[in-house]
């Protein structure tokens, strides 16, 4: 079962999406960078920060705020051994 979780502290956030790095290089940079501007001068209004986790980890990140697009990043691949067809 997906579990969503809201975050309001960009500090919080980034430590919980830092796993996605791996399987998403590109828009864990996008995020970083997003997560750096929002610290280094806060948007006006409340950013949108949000992780949707399965039972083992998390699988999307997005963030928003007033000033930025939404960004998403996430681990879509699954869990099934690779299958080779002849």
């Amino acid at each position: 079962m997906a579990r969503t979780q809201v975050f309001t502290d960009t500090n919080a956030f980034g430590d919980a999406v830092r796993q996605l790095a791996d399987v998403d290089a590109v828009g864990a940079e996008m995020l970083s960078r997003m997560l750096a501007t929002e610290r280094a001068a806060p948007s006006p209004g409340i950013p949108v920060m949000a992780t949707v986790a399965d039972d083992r980890r998390i699988r999307v990140a997005v963030m928003r705020t007033s000033r930025l697009p939404l960004v998403v990043i996430g681990d879509v691949g699954t869990d099934q051994p690779e299958v080779t067809t002849a």
